[in-house]
């Protein structure tokens, strides 16, 4: 229901948590775009991997897995921190990512990171395959209160719904297809059946990230990518100079 034109009357909650995630991403990404000096990029970059741990640690895993698609993003990979060895390397890189099924992320090095943060990194990295095995199990094994990766659970419904017909050959009801499905939706009540979390609410972090979330709104893809575009430029230029 999110995807069609009225989805802010039957899917409003849902829609709501989809504009967060991509404000999160867009949050992260700009971040990073508008710094100019590398040093303070490296700082911000290493600063949203302990906030992605953090969430993890606080059961966020909404706003973990943002985190994480703000930071493999192309428009990121391609900013002046990352180099690759050689065009050669960067062939074969391709193609582990398209026939391994490898993230390209995982063999591109960061030029500035020292070796501790690049190891924070490749662990950050492991928390993530392709299909997101990983963050599945850890909101599978989580208590509550917690928030989920909506994606993984629309991708359990989706595939619930079109393994099996809600009838069976016979024209009996197909009681496993409802039982899973209610399975599935029983799971997904429980991440709020504690309501609140156990440490102080601090107000002015809240106001202040809501304040640049909502600066954010208006942002789309094309000037994430003009800017980072900008970015690439003017590297060039200053290697140049």
């Amino acid at each position: 229901g999110w995807k069609k034109p009225d989805c802010w009357k039957t899917s409003p909650n849902l829609v709501k948590m989809i504009n967060q995630f991509n404000t999160e991403v867009r949050w992260v990404q700009t971040t990073l775009l508008q710094e100019k000096k590398l040093a303070r990029r490296i700082r911000f970059l290493m600063k949203f991997i302990d906030i992605a741990y953090k969430c993890q640690q606080i059961r966020n895993f909404h706003t973990l897995a943002a985190i994480h698609s703000a930071l493999i993003a192309k428009r990121i990979m391609n900013l002046p921190v990352f180099f690759f060895f050689s065009s050669l390397l960067l062939l074969h890189i391709i193609y582990i990512h398209i026939y391994m099924h490898m993230h390209i992320v995982d063999i591109i090095q960061w030029d500035g990171l020292k070796v501790q943060q690049r190891e924070s990194w490749d662990k950050f990295q492991n928390l993530f395959d392709w299909k997101k095995d990983a963050l599945f199990e850890l909101q599978e094994r989580c208590e509550s209160p917690a928030i989920p990766y909506l994606p993984l659970f629309c991708a359990q419904f989706f595939k619930i719904e079109e393994s099996q017909e809600y009838k069976l050959g016979d024209g009996s009801i197909n009681r496993r297809k409802l039982q899973l499905l209610v399975q599935r939706a029983e799971r997904f009540v429980q991440y709020k059946q504690v309501i609140g979390y156990h440490f102080p609410i601090k107000y002015d972090y809240q106001s202040l990230l809501l304040k640049e979330w909502k600066e954010l709104q208006n942002v789309q893809e094309e000037h994430l990518e003009m800017l980072a575009d900008l970015v690439g430029r003017n590297a060039k230029l200053n290697k140049k100079i």
